[in-house]
């Protein structure tokens, strides 16, 4: 887990769809983890819009989530 704190931060901007200006500020401890993370979320992401795309979507991935967050499905 990605502890906050003020000293040793990398402080990063990113622009994501019409979202600019959206920053982000980590200790550099924890940015190769961060790296990590952020790469394998791409992976996943990949694989679920490639599966969209090819008309296998999940539906029991979007229950799952409405589930875990105590919504009825």
């Amino acid at each position: 887990m990605l502890t906050p704190h003020v000293g040793g931060l990398i402080r990063t901007t990113c622009v994501a769809k019409k979202l600019d200006g959206l920053g982000i500020a980590i200790p550099a401890a924890d940015a190769p983890r961060a790296l990590e993370l952020g790469r394998a979320h791409l992976i996943k992401e990949a694989k679920i819009r490639a599966d969209n795309q090819a008309g296998r979507s999940d539906p029991e991935r979007f229950d799952a989530t409405l589930r875990a967050k105590g919504l009825p499905v």
